[in-house]
Order: C-alpha cells, then structure tokens, then sequence
C-alpha cells in the first residue's frame, strides 16, 4: 500500500513540514503537533470498520486510566487490511522521514500501536508518558464528525 493512499499528500509538502517543525518548536510547556486532516477520508471509514469488526478490547483499570484497549496491532492479521494499511503506512521510511524532519527524532522502525476505545465511564489522568525506548507517543482519534 502506497502511503498516498492513506495519507494526505500535503503532509509531505516542505511548506507544510517547515510550518510543522515550527508549530512543534514553538509549543509550550512540551512539544506537540496537531496534524488535521492527517489521513484521507475514505481510509478513516475503512479503518473504523475494520477496528470495529475486526478487533477485541480487554479492560484496562488502574489509578491513572479505565478505558479498553486491543492487543499489539502489529500482531493483526494482514487480512485485516485498513490496520494492516495503517501500519505499513505508519512504519514506512517516508512517514519516519517526516517525523525526523519535523522533530529531529529518529523514530524506530517497528512503533508499539495499540487502539483504545474511551466509553462514557472510561478515563485517563494526566501522566508523563515516558517510557525507556519511547521517544515519540501519538494519538490518532477517530470520533464522528
């Protein structure tokens, strides 16, 4: 799968990549990006369907977060082909390029993604999010418009 399929090619303009470094060295009291219209439409629909038919959430519970969450997506069968789409797209040296030019970070060839569903009881305090290998964390949210 070519990643033009499912990312905006914008994303890749050096216009766009030198407003994004900027938006990201800018950002204070930490460094983040907000990519708006990150993935094509007609890939959101097929990767929600596929999330929703496709994959099983168990309960995660403690003192910082109750929400449910799916296994390692990359242990998702490739049949499952919007996730499978979503990964390859995600790990490709073009997407980790854009990455490193707008953060710096080398990013890691094989990411952990995980997917999370939050229900009307479901929560998650605010927290650090380090972790030893970690050097990037996103989050790609996929509400109703």
């Amino acid at each position: 799968m070519s990643t033009k399929t499912v990312l905006n090619s914008s994303l890749f303009d050096s216009s766009n990549i030198e407003s994004v470094r900027k938006q990201f060295n800018d950002a204070a009291p930490f460094r983040y990006i907000r990519l708006n219209d990150f993935l094509h439409s007609e890939f959101i629909d097929k990767l929600q369907q596929s999330l929703n038919d496709d994959i099983t959430f168990q309960q995660k519970d403690c003192d910082l977060y109750r929400f449910l969450q799916s296994y390692e997506l990359q242990q998702s069968e490739p049949q499952l082909t919007a996730i499978h789409d979503l990964i390859e797209t995600l790990y490709s040296n073009q997407f980790r390029d854009v990455l490193h030019q707008i953060t710096g970070i080398k990013v890691n060839q094989r990411p952990n993604l995980f997917a999370s569903c939050y229900t009307d009881t479901s929560y998650l305090l605010c927290h650090d999010d380090q972790i030893e290998d970690r050097a990037i964390a996103f989050i790609l949210y996929l509400v109703p418009s």
